[in-house]
């Protein structure tokens, strides 16, 4: 059986259960340290271990969770954005591969994106139409 958990000359106890950290297994948020079983997602309460996850105000989200509720939705798809790479263009928020070019399909990455009838061309395509003086330019980030 695994001894206490001392650091210090103090005994560790989990932040969840306040029950003894045993061995030397345990899972911190950065500020308190948990039984594995004991650091779980607030609202699905799957088990956040060795997981990547968000703690909002001493509460800890998965990240399917945190998108979920706290996710910004894609304009074009109407999912929640669920990973860290969004692109915003004119106050509208895309995946990655939701910013497609109307005309030649290809994703429009860090580049000028031109809004044409409702509708997205990427700089090549703009150049190559007769589109170009009525379209608006706006540039990803």
């Amino acid at each position: 059986m695994a001894g206490p958990n001392i650091q210090n000359g103090i005994l560790k106890y989990c932040a969840a259960c306040k029950g003894q950290i045993l061995g030397l297994t345990h899972y911190t948020d950065g500020q308190q340290i948990f039984h594995k079983s004991c650091l779980v997602c607030i609202n699905c309460l799957d088990q956040l271990g060795d997981e990547e996850f968000y703690d909002v105000d001493g509460a800890h989200f998965c990240v399917t969770c945190y998108q979920e509720m706290y996710g910004l939705p894609c304009c074009k798809c109407d999912t929640a954005i669920t990973s860290r790479t969004c692109y915003s263009v004119l106050g509208m928020n895309y995946h990655y591969n939701c910013l497609l070019c109307k005309n030649c399909k290809r994703v429009i990455e860090l580049e000028p994106v031109y809004l044409y009838q409702k509708t997205f061309l990427c700089k090549k395509c703009i150049m190559g139409s007769k589109a170009s003086p009525q379209a608006q330019e706006s540039r990803t980030s």
